[in-house]
């Protein structure tokens, strides 16, 4: 199935067992602190609802503290830590669940 949101692929994807993921949200820096991560998140849960989704899943980059305080004032909780090196460096992430309803 298609699971663009509003024609923006691939915002979310299923995750197994009723979970979703979303993944590639990015503000541009300008732009931040004005709502517009809230509304996008938002419009994610809700296209994630439609699919059958009842827990949405994500992570973030350790030193992303802006987006931690988005996800946990949207109502996520950390469910762990991690460590994930590829070409492009060493990464702590900090991962994240929100039960959906």
């Amino acid at each position: 199935p298609d699971h663009s949101v509003d024609g923006v692929p691939p915002a979310i994807r299923p995750a197994g067992a009723g979970s979703f993921e979303m993944n590639y949200v990015r503000i541009d820096h300008g732009q931040q602190r004005r709502g517009f991560g809230r509304q996008i998140v938002a419009a994610v849960e809700q296209r994630a609802l439609s699919l059958g989704a009842r827990r949405m899943v994500l992570n973030t980059a350790s030193w992303q503290t802006g987006a931690q305080r988005l996800y946990e004032a949207q109502g996520y909780a950390v469910t762990e830590h991690s460590v994930l090196e590829n070409e492009n460096g060493r990464f702590e992430l900090v991962h994240y669940a929100k039960d959906l309803g």
